[in-house]
């Protein structure tokens, strides 16, 4: 954000949720952070690159094998914030 934007009061956007492949909702962000990373409920493909809300694949359950491209890549959800 630069010195202009500070001075005229403009806001910096928020970065939209991310969506869940399977539903088409957005994945909630979870109350915890790690550092500089917002922490979601959901899990992301490192392979493909899809998110999934806990709903339509739950990590716990269902293993880390993603239901869009089938590889063994599903980790947490993160993003920067």
């Amino acid at each position: 954000m630069g010195i202009l934007d500070r001075l005229l009061g403009r806001k910096k956007q928020a970065k939209p949720a991310p969506v869940c492949a399977s539903c088409g909702k957005p994945v909630n962000a979870s109350p915890r952070s790690f550092g500089g990373l917002i922490m979601y409920e959901g899990t992301l493909c490192a392979g493909c690159g899809k998110a999934y809300c806990l709903y339509c694949h739950n990590f716990g359950t269902q293993g880390p094998k993603c239901p869009g491209c089938g590889k063994y890549q599903l980790g947490p959800l993160m993003r920067a914030a």
